[in-house]
C-alpha cells in the first residue's frame, strides 16, 4: 500500500535503512501526496499477493491466480471489468510477460514460495 511513502513525504522524512533490531525493508509504494495537491497522477504497474493468491494489474491488463497453485488468468478490464472472459489462451505471450514480471516482484519481496 502507499500509505507508508505518502506518510513519509509528508512528514519529509526518509524510510531508515536500519532500526534496533537491523536492517529494514522499506514497503513498496508510491507517495499519494500529489493527489492531495490536485497535481497530475501517474500509472504504474502493481503487484500483490495475500495468502497466496496472486495478481498482477499492468494498464487495463489483470493477471490472476488462486492460490499458490491455481492457474493463471489474464484480463482486459476495459472490456470486462467482472472479469469473465479469461484471455489468457488468446494471449499467451502477454500472460507471461506478467507472470514473469509477477514472479520477479515476489522474489524482490520475499513472497514465500515464490
Amino acid at each position: 500500500m502507499d500509505i507508508m511513502p505518502t506518510c513519509l513525504e509528508l512528514a519529509g522524512a526518509a524510510c531508515p535503512s536500519e532500526n534496533a533490531a537491523g536492517p529494514v525493508q522499506c514497503p513498496e509504494g508510491m507517495s499519494l501526496a500529489p493527489c492531495f495537491k490536485s497535481e497530475t497522477t501517474w500509472e504504474r504497474e502493481l503487484y500483490w499477493e495475500h495468502f497466496g493468491n496472486r495478481a498482477a494489474r499492468q494498464g487495463d491488463w489483470k493477471l490472476v491466480a488462486d492460490g499458490e497453485k491455481g492457474p493463471w488468468e489474464l484480463y482486459n478490464l476495459a472490456e470486462d471489468r467482472t472479469e469473465l472472459r479469461n484471455r489468457v489462451k488468446d494471449l499467451p505471450d502477454k500472460a507471461l510477460e506478467l507472470e514473469t514480471k509477477w514472479y520477479a516482484w515476489a522474489r524482490k519481496v520475499g513472497v514465500r514460495n515464490a
